[in-house]
C-alpha cells in the first residue's frame, strides 16, 4: 500500500455481540495508526447494506475492505468482493466467530 492508500475500510455491525464490538473502535484505530494506516470506520444497517458498502469500496479502488462482526457480516462483505482484486479482511467481533 502507497500512502494515498493509506485508507482502510471497516465495515462494522455495531449492534454485535449486543453492541460490544463498538469498544473495538478505539484500540483499532490507534492499531492501524501504528501501522500508518488509516481506519475508516462504516456502520452497517443490514447484511444486504454491509455488501453494498463493500462493493462500493471495492468499485472506488480500495486495495483492502476490513469486516468487524461476527460470521454473518463477513459472509456479507466477503459477497461483496466477489469478482473482485479487492482483498478481504476480517477482525472477529461476534458471538461464536466460528469463521
Amino acid at each position: 500500500m502507497n500512502a494515498a492508500d493509506s485508507t482502510v475500510p471497516i465495515i462494522l455491525n455495531p449492534s454485535a455481540r449486543k453492541g460490544a464490538v463498538l469498544r473495538r473502535i478505539d484500540p483499532l484505530t490507534t492499531a492501524f495508526a501504528e501501522h500508518g494506516l488509516e481506519a475508516r470506520f462504516v456502520r452497517s444497517t443490514s447484511a444486504d447494506h454491509a455488501k453494498q458498502l463493500a462493493a462500493g469500496f471495492a468499485a472506488q479502488g480500495s486495495d483492502l475492505v476490513v469486516s468487524l462482526g461476527g460470521d454473518g457480516m463477513a459472509r456479507s462483505v466477503a459477497a461483496g468482493l466477489v469478482d473482485t482484486d479487492t482483498a478481504l479482511g476480517v477482525i472477529a467481533g461476534g458471538r461464536g466467530n466460528d469463521l
